[in-house]
């Protein structure tokens, strides 16, 4: 079964940036973190209970190639893709 996915509005906005921020510095670094991302979201979509509980209900996946990490949170059939944080970023 593949779940369907929801991204919140704070995880389409931290999309924006980063694709921003990519596209900026070199068009073929923006396709590669798009790909990625796509395959991930592929990934939580297909077994989203298979990867780490963190904190809450909330899990989180790290991208292999990037610094970021998705998390989202699973309920029935659906998967909440709440952020997709920075993770050396200091977000105070």
């Amino acid at each position: 079964m593949v779940y369907e996915a929801i991204i919140s509005d704070e995880a389409k906005l931290d999309i924006k940036e980063t694709r921003n921020f990519y596209g900026k510095i070199s068009s073929i670094l923006l396709l590669i973190f798009h790909k990625e991302l796509i395959e991930i979201v592929a990934r939580i979509a297909k077994n989203p209970n298979h990867f780490q509980q963190r904190y809450r209900n909330i899990k989180i996946i790290f991208t292999r190639k990037f610094p970021f990490g998705i998390h989202y949170l699973v309920d029935k059939n659906t998967m909440y893709i709440q952020r997709i944080s920075h993770q050396k970023r200091d977000y105070k």
